[in-house]
């Protein structure tokens, strides 16, 4: 209401309501280019209506007003660019009503080009994996131990085949003892043992796994991706073969 009062009034003060309804508009779009494919005809509409709207509020001003005349069109033009302006933020907000997205860290809007990177460098990483073990599995009862949770829960929901997920939410929880381990190694509910490849992410778990179990490279289970530099949002895992060694 300050805008549109000093809008109205002579003075410099005047061009703060046009000049902020531009700057918005333009901040909304800036936001807006990292969500292309969520609602398409939004980023082009708030341009369009916020154009408009600011034409016609500089046109007004600038062109000379009758004596004891009034201008039906500066409320007009404000009303289109508080359109433009809520547009966005109002299907924004309404978004989390249908879209899908992290639940963990739930938050109204879309899914940002950089995220659903991640996503699809997962996916090409994990796919590969996947088929890997199911095709390496042989009679082990688990397809996999997995200390990463993303994996782990990817090879739940997309296999019918049991997994493991020894590190629990965080890749890190003693969810199982060293005895216990051995005891699924030795009886071949295990053979492959997916861990970080970070040394400071891994527990006694983990060091019992990297002694006694087989490294396998990268290339055997990611042909697809193991020649290329790291993604940083894919697979940084490294996959032990503990079947071969009890084998031997």
């Amino acid at each position: 209401m300050a805008l549109w009062h000093e809008y109205r009034t002579p003075g410099w003060r005047g061009w703060l309501l046009p000049l902020t309804l531009a700057g918005t508009a333009a901040v909304q779009t800036r936001v807006l280019s990292g969500y292309t494919d969520w609602v398409p005809l939004v980023q082009p509409a708030v341009v369009m209506l916020s154009l408009v709207a600011v034409v016609g509020l500089v046109a007004v001003r600038l062109v000379p007003r009758p004596r004891g005349g009034r201008y039906p069109y500066p409320l007009a033009a404000a009303g289109i660019g508080i359109v433009a302006l809520l547009l966005a933020p109002s299907l924004w907000a309404a978004s989390a009503m249908w879209y899908s997205m992290e639940t963990r860290t739930p938050a109204a809007g879309p899914q940002a080009k950089r995220d659903r990177a991640a996503s699809s460098h997962f996916v090409r990483d994990a796919d590969p994996l996947l088929e890997y073990l199911q095709t390496n599995r042989g009679a082990a009862t688990y397809l996999v131990a997995s200390a990463d949770r993303d994996f782990a829960r990817y090879a739940i929901l997309n296999t019918d085949d049991p997994v493991i997920a020894f590190g629990g939410f965080s890749g890190r929880d003693p969810v199982l003892s060293n005895e216990r381990l051995v005891s699924l190694v030795d009886t071949g509910a295990v053979r492959y043992f997916l861990v970080e490849s970070s040394s400071g992410k891994k527990n006694s778990v983990g060091s019992w796994i990297i002694r006694n179990c087989e490294l396998l490279p990268k290339i055997t289970w990611q042909p697809r991706t193991a020649a290329r530099k790291k993604d940083a949002n894919g697979m940084d895992q490294v996959l032990f073969d503990c079947g071969r060694s009890r084998e031997s």
